[in-house]
């Protein structure tokens, strides 16, 4: 009989489906639903309770760090080019060392998050190694797989260089998603899809971004958002106290505005300087390595406290700054007050990077830690991008949808929102700021008629 650790929702029917697959099978598991039905908590809390011996991974350094992970290209040492080639995987795993092929061949599971930005051509690449290592001609060598994250929300990224050979390797794909990956097919995971909402109570609003998710906006819920375009939104977002948190598709527009915003503050800038320890990529990091505020500054941050204090996404202004380094005898800090009226101590936070290693003594899989970054969890928050604000919850949003262009960009935006009226359209909403890709509705249907 399967005893259910107290940090589980025991009354969450999915919750309990998956943990019971997980624990007692060894079926792989696509883990899936609507953004705010709980999918990072689960995930938390079963690397906490599992004695099965894993390792998590994810497909970019930053998404790695939030889990405590490893990214997939630095765990299989993967070049970042197109993965089409087997003879080019074949001479990677030749070159692992005798350590790397144990911690291999004594994995029981991967979990691996973000699963809707991984390239199908990788996890192809993974089945290939998997199986080579493990001398066994089954999917992915017999290792259990937990796959998490929603395929409606942002999809995997190819470049115009690598387009032409990923079509010649996939030619009936339009994103080259992780499920039309070749083994994907072969490896036939049981698929669960967690339907009770925890971040909106709001039902009309839930069914909104569910239609939206979906792909079939009625009219009713174009005619529901866009009662929330408001034509003053410049106008309202300064005079406002609530610290709406304005989302721009591309990075310069929200580049533009922060600078803006920061400017008219008539106070010191305050420098703070983290701390880099190995070799994390810039391009990884959450916060910038070093950075100025200002009092008075809009602000987000961007870790979970341990205690509760805040969560990734909470946002609030800053009322004292004692800046200088990570390290330093006086501590850096920031005094940032919450639209609630409360009054939070951030102190610097710390992101580790890992490698795994199987212990034979122990006969498990231990973390090794390759890297760490120590610096203060905030960033300028009048405005971030639809990618950044991906599995942040705000209470106040504005939109500008003017300029969205990938599958998935408008509901990740729209579902940031705890609420409807805390919703700001800049402009009316058009059928195509709302695009989600045939082929992920495809898999979709084909997933809702197998649970």
């Amino acid at each position: 009989m399967l005893v259910v650790p107290e940090a589980f929702d025991q009354n969450n029917a999915e919750q309990m489906s998956a943990l019971q697959c997980l624990e007692q099978t060894s079926m792989s598991l696509f883990l899936t639903g609507s953004a705010g039905t709980g999918k990072s908590y689960f995930l938390k809390n079963y690397c906490e309770v599992t004695r099965k011996k894993f390792v998590k991974l994810a497909p970019t350094g930053l998404a790695a760090l939030n889990i405590h992970g490893q990214t997939i290209h630095s765990f299989f040492r993967l070049p970042l080019a197109p993965l089409t080639d087997p003879n080019h995987t074949s001479a990677i795993t030749r070159r692992y060392r005798k350590d790397k092929r144990e911690l291999i061949r004594q994995l029981d599971l991967i979990i691996i998050d973000e699963i809707s930005m991984v390239r199908c051509d990788l996890l192809d690449a993974m089945d290939r190694i998997l199986r080579s290592v493990r001398h066994s001609k089954v999917p992915f060598g017999g290792v259990q797989l937990l796959m998490v994250g929603d395929p409606f929300q942002l999809p995997p990224v190819t470049t115009t260089a690598d387009q032409e050979e990923m079509q010649r390797a996939y030619p009936e794909s339009d994103g080259f998603y992780f499920f039309e990956a070749h083994s994907y097919a072969a490896l036939a995971p049981i698929s669960i899809v967690l339907r009770r909402m925890y971040r909106q109570s709001d039902q009309h609003f839930v069914s909104a971004l569910e239609e939206i998710r979906l792909g079939r906006v009625s009219e009713d819920t174009v005619a529901l958002l866009n009662s929330r375009v408001s034509p003053q939104w410049q106008k309202e977002l300064l005079q406002s106290d609530q610290h709406a948190v304005l989302l721009f598709s591309h990075r310069a527009n929200v580049e533009a505005y922060n600078l803006s915003r920061c400017a008219q503050l008539d106070a010191k800038e305050v420098t703070f300087r983290g701390k880099l320890k190995g070799k994390i990529p810039a391009s990884a990091l959450p916060v910038p390595e070093e950075f100025s505020l200002k009092v008075g500054t809009q602000v987000m941050l961007v870790s979970n406290h341990p205690d509760g204090a805040w969560v990734n996404g909470t946002t609030g202004v800053i009322t004292k700054l004692v800046g200088g380094s990570v390290g330093d005898i006086t501590e850096p800090y920031a005094k940032v007050k919450t639209p609630e009226g409360e009054t939070i101590i951030v102190t610097p936070h710390t992101w580790s990077q890992v490698d795994y290693d199987y212990d034979e003594k122990k006969g498990e899989i231990v973390e090794r830690q390759t890297g760490s970054y120590t610096q203060l969890p905030l960033i300028v928050a009048y405005s971030i991008t639809v990618h950044k604000a991906q599995g942040q919850t705000c209470d106040q949003i504005v939109v500008d949808p003017s300029r969205f262009f990938a599958p998935g960009q408008g509901y990740v935006a729209l579902s940031r929102c705890r609420t409807l009226e805390g919703l700001t359209l800049t402009q009316p909403l058009k059928p195509h700021n709302l695009r989600t890709a045939p082929s992920v509705l495809q898999f979709y249907r084909k997933i809702l008629s197998h649970v």
